[in-house]
């Protein structure tokens, strides 16, 4: 049950007899072959395997061919000679004890950074096994490391080996025993619905999150229901396929759709004129290439294709089709009838270079029965191919933006035949990039499993538990703050000398000014979009003229330059340029449906101007086109100076300081409570988490502390800026924090450490910064200098636009461009309360906030930013600390005083509101 991979020989050698042949259990058991020869290895060799007889009673070819060949036809006694000994695989099935499975899995989770359980059902060359592979691959890009489950093996095991341990359930391990050595803080990803049924019968159904790539229709036939309803999450890949479950599911888990990424395609020339070559050479000038893909069966439509291919053929003799992916054995009859009968069919199987295939075809021919994508309809218009599909089950119907981008559906193989051509006819290089650039901007694989990440360790964390030992460090830490607190224990500060206590050290950072993609902002013309904002499907702009709007077949066309009127923000998603937007409103109207609308397209949205359409400009209220469109700005931020703050005596304020925290990752709340202990002032104490199950452990952990469970949406910001907007009144001076863990990016995996150190170094580091907040007039706001793997800028990134609509209307000022922005990158800061009073008074509501695991580009990280600005817009400055380092010779004494001094010098290049 190794990993190992080794070349191995082709076939079986019929002079030496395997080790598993037993000649006597052969012609026992085989009688017809004692009556004909005495050469028992000879018979097994030419004709007994094909025949599907077994060497020996060690060796079980059903049990084989079903556990690790998942395609029918092959031979399994010689897979197992050439190929499968030597990786490991069983010849047949083992009661495996208990205890071995245990030990097994133990072994596998040995010494591994960051462990990910994966589970599947086998490893095929298809679309659910390649896309774990490429989620593994991501995962492990990021710090991760993958074990693999698989219920069965297949050709790809090789590739699952290499990247994590691989077990497969069927050779016979105790799934139980497995499950009971899995941590509680292990994340597991259970792919397809087979998956869950599988992490159902490990026991840890409740700690898994689920993706779901069939039909809901093909779960109730399967009876997958049941196993996916009991995983903690569920994740589609497609709208419909959410609103289905959720009427099926019993009980309903959390259901959330994340459309799967699209993998960067690699085409080469050469490997395209390669493809164009070996095509030629089969069947000579081929007119047109119709291209299938995907493990050739019923469900995937192949006897469609075949019939529509025929009725092609019948039109045009020359055209040629390809079907790329293994064949069923309930296919390769018909593939054979159709060669018979002259089709110029190639069926190159399973390949590794399809997007060489991709590139050499005019248009793929989606016959799918029942499909929730398909991806490789996807990648194949990556590279610019359009599809033809027929109207059937498919999961890519719910997606109509992308449907007008890349292909269309028609109703029989007749309509498919005719427009297939026709499309291949007035197909061109110009529309071919075109679909190129929709597809690659849609969304990426990083980008999904970005999101994806983000859910699966949710799950790690709701599992795991304060455990005893890190209750008892905070407690003790704890107790040390209340007897501070009340003057119980003298002060830990040595008095050497003020003027060394009030050292500070400037550090100024140099960065690029100008990134490479900011320039090619500013030197590109952007497309001219107006919107409108409606409200319940009412424009408001009812009493003006109806404008042309384009839906998204046209606006994916668009190119800088152009100016239109567009049905909505969201549109704006399928359109390959950056936009100028200018969005027609009513004042005080509430402007969440937009911000929604605007979550799904900001990033192609470059520049924002809003209108009150009581006072709309004349091209609004005559319906004609919005202004010629500006050109780009640039998105580069300016160096984000710190500052080392020298440690300071007790500083004593009138109220107790607002301690605001998030606590979704538990373990960290325990790192975050150590840390409270070491501020030496009275604090007031405001916990929010997303249940009551985490709840109760916080209440144990934080038995002062006001608890409260706020809905799992706008991250952190939610519950702390706006869910306990009224406390803060209680306070000149607030700290936030939340337990801040970044799976999409393994890089900052010490970010969380790193914010601790600047905003709770010490309680003399603490001291200081208060200093700065009490002793200053304009200092309002002290954040953590940047972490170092997120370089030294900062920058609105996709969610200028959302900002902007959620302060329209309500007094702010004109928002900073990027080059003078400043915030807290991480939301974890020093406030005075009063500099949060703007941010606080747009009173965005809970539901305003998506429960999307995007990383970017929705309002929680716009409001994240307006934190930042809030502090501008009440006549305050911020300052970065850097953690607290022992005053050398080198600094410079300064009193607070003078540290604002050097702001206020600072504020020609800072980047604040």
């Amino acid at each position: 049950m190794g990993t190992r991979r080794t070349s191995t020989t082709a076939a079986l050698d019929a002079r030496r007899p395997d080790a598993l042949f037993d000649p006597a259990w052969y012609f026992a058991t085989y009688g017809d072959v004692a009556a004909v020869t005495r050469d028992g290895w000879g018979h097994f060799v030419a004709h007994g395997e094909r025949e599907g007889r077994s060497p020996g009673p060690s060796f079980d070819p059903d049990f084989y061919r079903r556990t690790h060949l998942a395609l029918e036809g092959t031979h399994p006694f010689t897979h197992y000679v050439t190929q499968g000994r030597l990786r490991g695989h069983a010849p047949r099935a083992v009661a495996v004890t208990a205890a071995q499975s245990r030990r097994a899995m133990r072994a596998a989770l040995q010494d591994r950074l960051n462990p990910v359980l994966l589970v599947g059902n086998d490893a095929r060359s298809a679309g659910g096994p390649l896309l774990l592979l490429e989620i593994a691959r991501r995962l492990r890009a990021r710090g991760r490391s993958p074990v693999f489950l698989l219920k069965q093996g297949g050709p790809l095991f090789d590739r699952f080996a290499a990247l994590g341990p691989t077990m497969i359930a069927d050779e016979g391990w105790d799934l139980a025993a497995l499950g009971a050595e899995l941590p509680a803080d292990l994340p597991i990803l259970a792919n397809t619905g087979w998956g869950a049924l599988l992490a159902e019968q490990l026991g840890v159904a409740q700690r898994s999150t689920v993706l779901v790539h069939e039909m809901p229709d093909y779960l109730v036939a399967q009876d997958l229901l049941g196993p996916v309803s009991r995983a903690r999450a569920v994740v589609t890949s497609m709208p419909v396929m959410e609103a289905e479950l959720a009427r099926l599911l019993v009980p309903s888990p959390r259901l959330r759709t994340i459309i799967p990424g699209i993998r960067t395609p690699s085409p080469s020339r050469r490997g395209e004129r390669r493809v164009r070559r070996r095509l030629a050479a089969q069947y000579a000038s081929p007119s047109r290439v119709f291209l299938g893909a995907g493990y050739a069966d019923e469900r995937k439509g192949f006897d469609l294709f075949l019939d529509a291919a025929q009725k092609i053929a019948a039109v045009d003799a020359r055209a040629t089709f390809v079907w790329l992916g293994e064949l069923s054995g309930w296919a390769r009859p018909m593939a054979d009838r159709a060669l018979s009968r002259g089709l110029r069919l190639a069926l190159p199987g399973f390949r590794a270079d399809a997007d060489d295939w991709y590139a050499a075809t005019d248009v793929y021919l989606l016959t799918s029965r029942q499909d929730p994508g398909p991806t490789t309809v996807m990648n194949a218009a990556g590279i610019g191919v359009p599809f033809v599909g027929l109207d059937a089950d498919i999961g890519l119907r719910a997606l109509p933006d992308v449907i007008a981008a890349t292909g269309e559906f028609v109703a029989d193989t007749d309509a498919l035949a005719a427009r297939a051509q026709e499309v291949a006819r007035t197909s061109s290089a110009g529309t071919r990039v075109r679909r190129a650039a929709f597809v690659r901007s849609y969304q990426s694989l990083d980008r999904y499993v970005d999101s994806l990440e983000e859910v699966v360790t949710e799950g790690a964390s709701a599992g795991a538990r304060i455990g005893f030992a890190g209750r008892a460090r905070a407690r003790v830490r704890l107790v040390s703050l209340r007897m501070r607190q009340s003057n119980l224990l003298p002060s830990l500060v040595q008095r050497t000398g003020a003027a060394a206590l009030r050292t500070i050290r400037v550090v100024r950072r140099r960065v690029p000014v100008v990134a490479a993609h900011a320039a090619a902002l500013v030197t590109r013309r952007l497309v001219s979009v107006a919107v409108v904002q409606t409200s319940r499907g009412r424009s408001t702009l009812e009493s003006l003229p109806d404008p042309v709007h384009q839906d998204a077949s046209a606006i994916v066309r668009l190119a800088p330059g152009d100016r239109v009127w567009a049905e909505s923000p969201r549109v704006l998603a399928v359109m390959p340029e950056q936009a100028d937007l200018h969005i027609v409103r009513r004042t005080g109207e509430t402007p969440w449906a937009l911000v929604r609308d605007l979550e799904s397209s900001a990033r192609r949205v470059a520049r924002v101007t809003q209108y009150d359409a009581a006072t709309a400009p004349r091209w609004a209220r005559t319906g004609g086109l919005p202004p010629r469109p500006r050109r780009g700005s640039g998105v580069g931020g300016v160096p984000h100076p710190s500052v080392t703050l020298a440690p300071r005596g007790s500083i004593r304020l009138p109220r107790s300081i607002g301690v605001f925290v998030h606590a979704y990752y538990l373990d960290l709340a325990v790192q975050i409570a150590e840390r409270l202990a070491i501020i030496d002032h009275p604090v007031s104490l405001y916990v929010s988490t997303t249940d009551e199950a985490r709840a109760d452990q916080l209440r144990s952990l934080l038995p002062d502390a006001v608890i409260r469970v706020f809905p799992n949406q706008g991250r952190d910001i939610a519950p702390k800026v706006f869910g306990f907007a009224p406390e803060h009144a209680a306070h000149d001076i607030v700290l936030h924090l939340h337990t801040k863990r970044s799976p999409h990016r393994s890089d900052l995996s010490g970010w969380m450490s790193h914010i601790l150190d600047c905003l709770l170094p010490s309680p003399e580091g603490v001291a200081a910064i208060l200093a700065l907040l009490t002793e200053t007039e304009r200092i309002g706001m002290v954040g953590p200098a940047l972490h170092p793997s997120l370089g030294e800028t900062v920058q609105w990134g996709p969610n200028r636009a959302i900002a902007e609509v959620v302060t329209w209307g309500r007094g702010w000022p004109a928002l900073p461009e990027s080059d003078r922005l400043s915030f807290a990158a991480g939301s974890m800061f020093w406030a005075r309360s009063s500099a949060l009073r703007a941010v606080q008074q747009l009173e965005i509501p809970t539901e305003a906030f998506s429960d999307s695991p995007e990383t970017d580009g929705t309002l929680a990280h716009a409001v994240e930013r307006l934190i930042g600005v809030s502090c501008g817009v009440a006549g305050f400055d911020q300052v970065f600390v850097n953690p607290v380092e022992p005053p050398t010779g080198e600094t410079t004494p300064l009193t607070p005083a003078e540290v604002e001094r050097i702001v206020r010098r600072r504020r020609g290049f800072r980047h604040d509101g």
